[in-house]
């Protein structure tokens, strides 16, 4: 479907960084170019090296793992009727808009981003919205990983507790940065399949004998078609949306392919493997256990102590790292680019004029003989390389680690990230330039007035979600916080 017909795009009207004389260790800039634009293309460029394969792990190990650890709790808020359908309907939607941004991605394929095809489509002011709401989503999901990872932490000794085990998860998780590379986190995604798919393995038949073993202790809880709070029913879809919520890296994902043309492979047996995981996990555990008041989220920590949990504990630190490389080496990077040239303009790391003149904030013109630094890419390995990246990620990491103290619910993490940005990036927006880039190209009359129909649905779904999400969480976060506080 890539052609599919499609008119040309008008081509772009921004500078080739090819074109740009380097000076240095900057790139020298043309008349009157805003710093933004100069700093956009002295990005690293390089070719993608993730062959179509590897690309599926990272795909399944990106969103398969946090996603399916709350999905048993997402079945209780909803009961079997809703959460089935929410869940294959998510599977069947998110699925198309996959293949809706692939399309985009065809018809501009020197976009990276989709704070880069906001910039094209829309222009600046609307690649600052779409660059705060992208951040803040792989924000949340490094939280919400590095959450999971401390969870896991406390449950080895009351005497770890949540500031110590924030500490060491986040500690953990700036070690996984430092793979820096999209083919050195692919390997990574290898062992992140394994650390998830061996965890429910064990899981699932020890929390059906604990409650044969020691029903006073584990009581079975109740089943039902239909969940009973309305609120909590959102929160419930949200958790799904968040579990089907890859989409917001998917175009630096098929930049980073050898093959991007293969993207549409990749993503039919990444989402067929995510789907039939959710299904079988939250069945089975909906089935076996129910409502029970001792399950919780992420379900991994309903276990009683013991062997099982132990290992069970371990591998889901290392998966989560995992999803924090892959997220968080995209999040690092977007940092990176934006901010070291600044950092290194002040330092004094930028060309300088002959007559000791620098560059200025706004504007950067060649009259003045100015350039903006460039950023090291992945593929170097140089020590001014890795330091600048440690620094970057490090700062990341320092941040994440205040905001799980602030808030150290995980389903409130991953249900604010949800309806704040995924709910925009899995639904609203690829439907948006769906229908903006495409809608008046050639083609069948019924097939276009379909495809519309279907993208302002879209539109309007994704909207809802992020509105009635965003209301059901902070009523459910009031809720958790108010239980915590006087049980």
């Amino acid at each position: 479907d890539a052609g599919m017909g499609l008119e040309a795009p008008p081509r772009r009207r921004s500078h080739d960084l090819d074109e740009l004389p380097y000076r240095g260790n900057g790139v020298q800039a043309p008349e009157d170019l805003s710093y933004e634009d100069m700093a956009d293309m002295v990005e690293p460029h390089y070719e993608g090296a993730v062959p179509t394969w590897l690309m599926t792990f990272i795909m399944v190990a990106e969103v398969v793992g946090s996603g399916v650890l709350s999905l048993p709790t997402a079945y209780v808020r909803l009961g079997w009727v809703p959460a089935t359908i929410v869940n294959l309907g998510l599977f069947v939607l998110t699925t198309y808009t996959g293949i809706l941004i692939f399309r985009a991605r065809c018809a501009y394929p020197e976009v990276r981003s989709f704070p880069k095809l906001f910039k094209r489509v829309l222009g600046r002011r609307a690649q600052i919205y779409a660059s705060i709401c992208v951040y803040t989503l792989l924000f949340l999901y490094i939280s919400g990983s590095i959450l999971v990872q401390a969870d896991s932490l406390e449950q080895f000794s009351d005497s770890i507790g949540t500031g110590l085990a924030t500490l060491l998860a986040a500690t953990f998780s700036f070690l996984i940065l430092q793979a820096r590379s999209m083919p050195n986190v692919g390997v990574m995604s290898i062992v992140g399949v394994v650390t998830i798919a061996v965890p429910i393995a064990l899981s699932l038949p020890t929390m059906v004998s604990m409650s044969k073993d020691d029903p006073d202790a584990f009581p079975l809880g109740s089943q039902a078609l239909f969940g009973r709070d309305f609120a909590g029913g959102l929160v419930g879809v949200m958790a799904f949306v968040y579990a089907y919520a890859g989409h917001v890296i998917y175009f630096e994902l098929m930049a980073e392919m050898t093959t991007p043309t293969e993207f549409p492979r990749a993503l039919w047996i990444s989402q067929t493997v995510v789907v039939a995981t959710y299904v079988f996990v939250g069945s089975f555990v909906y089935a076996k256990i129910g409502d029970a008041a001792w399950l919780r989220s992420p379900f991994t920590l309903s276990l009683r102590p013991g062997v099982v949990k132990d290992i069970v504990q371990i591998l889901i630190i290392i998966h989560t790292a995992v999803s924090v490389s892959i997220n968080g080496t995209i999040f690092v990077r977007a940092i990176q680019n934006r901010f070291e040239p600044r950092v290194k303009l002040r330092m004094g790391g930028g060309q300088v004029a002959s007559d000791g003149s620098q560059p200025t904030r706004q504007t950067i013109s060649p009259h003045s003989h100015a350039s903006v630094p460039t950023v090291d890419g992945p593929n170097v390995f140089t020590k001014a390389a890795l330091l600048w990246w440690a620094l970057w990620s490090s700062l990341t990491v320092v941040a994440v680690f205040f905001i799980d103290i602030l808030i150290p619910f995980f389903d409130n993490i991953i249900g604010l990230a949800a309806a704040l940005v995924a709910s925009q990036a899995n639904i609203t927006w690829p439907a948006m330039f769906d229908h903006l880039l495409f809608a008046n190209t050639q083609g069948s009359t019924f097939r276009n007035a379909l495809r519309k129909f279907l993208n302002f649905g879209l539109i309007l779904l994704g909207l809802f979600l992020m509105l009635g999400g965003l209301v059901a969480n902070f009523i459910d976060l009031d809720d958790e916080i108010e239980s915590r506080t006087h049980p």
